[in-house]
């Protein structure tokens, strides 16, 4: 075999690799988003509506999912 071959492959073989990283970053990216969108529906509690709950949330880092 000739050198253009072995160049041509590893260029193929590197594009290869960088689109599956791409492909699973995408992945992990999308579930992340889609995790914290289901943490930001939720029921509000009675918490949610005195300025003392809103606070205790805070500190417990309850008021917002940590995605945000």
């Amino acid at each position: 075999m000739n050198k253009d071959f072995y160049w041509w492959s590893a260029i193929v073989i590197t594009i290869i690799i960088l689109l599956s990283i791409i492909i699973i970053d995408g992945v992990n990216q999308t579930k992340l988003i889609t995790d914290c969108a289901s943490g930001r529906i939720r029921p509000f509690v009675k918490e949610f509506f005195y300025w003392e709950g809103l606070q205790e949330l805070g500190k417990k880092g309850l008021f917002q999912p940590r995605c945000l």
